[in-house]
């Protein structure tokens, strides 16, 4: 993301969209290491707002099997990063946020985790990438 950042800036000439980017690219480099900062884990995963206060971006997907997928809320941080405001994105599909390659076998990923059950699905970090509302595709830790 950086790299295509200074290509903006030194090739096209696109000093502002640049150094959005760059800015994007910082915050998402700050994700992983706020977000495994064990003094900064909340035992209420459920309220949104303690993990507002560490500036971790965070987005909750609905688990249910009739709204399986669905963004029900995210913090400021979430919404910066993706671009987008919580009234954009609140009720639609997580896959909105995903490169296509992601988001056109998600829906068939969810319903086997959930055919599975919870125990048997690996407890796992995993880096993915999202795309945030300018089609900007970044990394994120899951």
């Amino acid at each position: 993301m950086k790299l295509y950042a200074k290509f903006l800036i030194e090739v096209l000439n696109d000093k502002e969209g640049g150094q959005d980017l760059l800015s994007r690219a910082k915050d998402a480099a700050n994700i992983k290491q706020n977000y495994f900062d064990a003094n900064n884990l909340h035992d209420d995963l459920n309220d949104i707002s303690s993990m507002s206060s560490n500036g971790t971006p965070c987005i909750y997907v609905s688990g249910d099997p009739d709204k399986i997928g669905t963004i029900t809320q995210c913090n400021a941080g979430a919404c910066r990063i993706l671009g987008y405001t919580f009234n954009e994105i609140k009720n639609h599909n997580v896959e909105k946020m995903m490169p296509e390659l992601y988001a056109k076998n998600h829906s068939r990923v969810l319903d086997d985790a959930l055919a599975k059950g919870a125990e048997n699905i690996p407890n796992k970090e995993r880096l993915v990438f999202a795309r945030n509302k300018s089609g900007y595709l970044f990394p994120v830790w899951l």
